[in-house]
């Protein structure tokens, strides 16, 4: 919403140093290292933190100690503090672990680095540190591992451009939220007077910037509310139904115990006494439905649990503890209390002279009509829940239904990843490229495999890489207008491997990697040139490459994009090949000419617009690969991971999957929530059938005698359908009504959940009316056909 969650080193200390309502700020950042261990270097998660940090939290190791204030100098010593995992699994759980040395590699502004770190603390078991990050352009990031001082993140400490922390804070006793805002405001406001153009990337990095206070409360339910709120309310919803399913059940045994009750009154018991043991057999009737419904926990959490989709932070610790046993005790008790006290009150007030009466069949009008009332309710219910369930159905349809722009069939994918280079015995990106070669002729000589192709950034993982540009027939925009569009590296022949169209132009071929390979050669191995010489030199590479329709449109509309030239970077193009026109923001001001236009690719996600991409020629790296294979994908994924393995024992490949499998955990939350909501409108509709079915049935066998005259009197068995079978269709028809009414004012909360469809959409309206009109009809059905099977001598004779 116009926000970004990260701040540069030299803002935050700003911030921890001039603010006046804040008890403690902490600045955090997900990080890498590498290990040596049994099976070769790892790759491990790391999470640079400030002293602050675990104090903030509330944490305390349990073992050791946290870092001291100098930890978020610019040259800390080198110390950790471990998670309670890696402690047991790297240090062997050992007691002397405090003060051990690790070896680990890191990356630093001049590529990775050898460090020595002394592990001075080991976290708690029970605590777990956040990745801040849920995912990366591979898949899932691990949970960190290992805590290490901000001091030691070396890129831009002093550099205001280098948006780089995320920030926690925790307020002064009695400051609001609001003061907060406006302390941080003013404190942002003379950053940015101070401070305007001190970037050495983005222009004018702190003008025109503010700074966001939010509550954690406030991120977390951006992140999980909406969904909650909606299992919640679907819970709420069914559990209302059934209990005043459970209501009606009360009122209608009522009515046969009217003697009962009448003759425990005469006998002396009080009307307190009868409520009392109404209510107690309630609440034996609650307690007994809650231990079943704890035993469904028990197993429904572990089966609800693993079929969330998606990496929800702490997901594992979800179950059934002492918090939940009391609520669920609680909230049996609460609903036997509210839901058989008005059954108990009717109950226990008999009309002792109309009961005992020989023969008499009592006065249950007035029950009767609170019956109606409930099973009113319970329709209505029923079809706000259905209504949402149809909304959701309609919603997964519609993103299954996308178009992806490329063809999912038949497609595998898998990461290839090498170790940095100063790790490897590889030591540039030339000595490098023979190994994509090999990796491609061995897995294309695969059986069952059409082609094969890699990309830097698979579509639907949802990452991206921005970069702006400058037109080259254009003047550079100004910094409130600056063009950022998405890059993505991509090898020959990945446009015919994935299936993505090509509507003008053409793709890359082997002529535009090598040259992509000569530029990055030169800008690699060019000692003694000054950044100046470099980048005026790369302009005599002119880089092909290929973009989209939504780019193509954006700049150059009712114009051939073919041929068209752009910067990477923001540059002046009168100017930038000038000794002094270059200003040293990007690396260098690459020139890029067109030569190809494809359609759109769903890259962020399917519910996603269509973003400006821009495809460059791949210098044979590893990333992803994308496999066409003949028949099932995964038949020849052994095979590939052999292949590719074989080339060398430096490249690993993980994350195989079918593109489908990808196409699939696009729409997992969705067919979640669908799922899980259509399951609460499927029980809910049961319950209002049950309650449907009884209250009918119910007013039949108070209806007995009567019915037995209208019959003798001449009265046809239709005639008996028509007059029972209406009252439920009444039923169903006042619910109906206050259920779409009550639908059209709850869906519009899950407007946020809906793709392609609006809340009001009149389809879902009325597919939920005629699937529970047509349920609720056969529930009221069924004791009607009794209704017109009464023998007349039969009934006349037992009254």
């Amino acid at each position: 919403g116009g926000t970004d969650d990260l701040v540069a080193v030299p803002n935050y200390r700003d911030y921890r140093e001039q603010n006046e309502v804040f008890e403690r700020v902490a600045a955090l950042q997900s990080g890498q290292f590498f290990l040596e261990g049994v099976n070769g270097i790892e790759t491990i998660a790391a999470l640079f933190a400030s002293p602050d940090f675990l104090p903030l939290v509330g944490v305390d190791p349990a073992l050791g100690r946290g870092f001291l204030s100098e930890a978020e100098d610019d040259d800390p010593r080198a110390v950790a503090i471990v998670t309670h995992g890696f402690w047991r699994q790297r240090l062997e759980g050992s007691a002397d672990a405090l003060g051990r040395t690790l070896t680990l590699w890191r990356w630093g502004s001049r590529g990775v680095v050898s460090t020595e770190f002394v592990v001075v603390g080991v976290l708690p078991e029970d605590f777990q540190l956040p990745p801040l990050q849920q995912r990366d352009g591979f898949g899932p990031l691990p949970y960190p591992q290992i805590l290490v001082p901000t001091g030691l993140w070396s890129w831009g400490r002093n550099d205001r451009s280098r948006w780089a922390f995320s920030v926690l804070a925790t307020l002064e006793e009695g400051v609001s939220v609001e003061r907060a805002q406006a302390n941080m405001n003013a404190i942002a406001a003379g950053i940015a007077t101070e401070y305007p153009e001190t970037a050495t990337e983005y222009p004018e990095t702190n003008a025109g910037y503010s700074t966001v206070v939010a509550p954690l409360s406030q991120l977390i339910h951006r992140q999980y509310g909406t969904r909650l709120y909606l299992l919640w309310a679907a819970a709420g919803f069914v559990l209302l139904i059934a209990c005043v399913n459970v209501a009606n059940l009360l009122l209608g045994r009522g009515v046969t115990r009217d003697r009962e009750l009448a003759i425990r009154s005469v006998l002396g018991a009080g009307r307190v006494r009868l409520v009392r043991q109404l209510l107690t057999e309630s609440v034996l009737l609650a307690l007994m439905g809650g231990a079943a419904g704890l035993l469904l926990a028990l197993w429904g959490t572990r089966v609800l649990v693993a079929a969330v989709p998606g990496d929800v932070y702490r997901l594992h610790e979800v179950g059934v503890d002492l918090r939940v046993l009391v609520f669920l005790v609680g909230g049996s008790l609460l609903t036997a209390l509210l839901f058989g006290l008005l059954p108990a009150l009717r109950s226990a007030r008999p009309d002792l002279a109309e009961v005992l009466k020989e023969g008499g069949r009592g006065s249950p009008g007035g029950r009767l009509r609170s019956l109606r009332v409930l099973v009113v309710a319970e329709v209505a219910m029923a079809l706000m829940l259905l209504t949402g369930a149809g909304l959701m159905l309609r919603t997964f349809r519609n993103l299954t239904g996308v178009d992806p722009g490329f063809e999912r069939e038949n497609l595998l994918t898998l990461t290839v990843r090498m170790l940095p280079y100063q790790l490897s015995k590889y030591q540039s990106l030339h000595e490098r490229a023979p190994l994509f070669d090999q990796v491609k002729e061995r897995i294309t000589n695969l059986p069952g495999v059409v082609s094969v192709a890699a990309i830097g950034d698979l579509p639907l993982t949802g990452s991206e890489w921005e970069w702006d540009i400058t037109l080259a027939d254009r003047p550079p925009p100004p910094p409130d207008e600056r063009v950022r569009v998405d890059f993505r590296e991509v090898s020959d022949g990945y446009f015919e491997t994935m299936g993505i169209s090509v509507l003008a132009g053409r793709t890359f071929s082997d002529f535009d990697t090598e040259q992509v390979l000569a530029w990055w050669r030169f800008r690699n191995l060019q000692p003694g040139m000054s950044p100046q010489e470099v980048a005026r030199r790369s302009l005599e590479f002119t880089l092909p490459v290929i973009v989209n329709e939504t780019m193509a449109q954006r700049f150059w509309p009712g114009l051939s994009a073919i041929g068209k030239e752009f910067y990477w970077g923001i540059q002046d193009p009168e100017r930038v090949s000038e000794p002094e026109g270059w200003d040293g923001r990007y690396d260098s001001p690459s020139l890029l000419t067109v030569v190809g236009v494809v359609r759109e690719v769903k890259t962020l996600g399917l519910d996603q617009e269509p973003r400006a991409q821009v495809y460059l020629p791949s210098a044979k790296k590893f990333g992803w690969l994308v496999v066409r294979t003949e028949s099932d994908p995964l038949g020849v994924a052994g095979a590939a991971r052999n292949a590719i393995e074989a080339v060398d024992p430096e490249i690993s490949v993980t994350n195989i999957s079918t593109m489908e499998e990808r196409f699939s955990a696009a729409v997992a939350q969705e067919r979640f929530r669908m799922l899980l909501i259509g399951l609460f409108a499927a029980l809910a509709v049961l319950l209002a059938a049950v309650g449907l079915f009884g209250v009918t049935a119910h007013s039949v066998n108070q209806r007995t005698h009567e019915i037995g005259v209208r019959m003798a009197l001449g009265a046809r068995p239709d005639d008996v359908v028509r007059v029972v079978g209406g009252q439920g269709l009444g039923l169903i028809v006042v619910g109906a009504a206050i259920g779409l009414a009550g639908a059209l004012a709850l869906t519009r909360f899950m407007s946020s959940l809906l793709f392609g469809v609006t809340p009001t959409d009149p389809l879902s309206y009325v597919g939920s009316v005629l699937v529970l009109g047509a349920v609720a009809m056969l529930a009221c059905y069924l004791p009607t056909r009794r209704a017109a099977k009464v023998d007349p001598a039969e009934v006349l004779r037992n009254q």
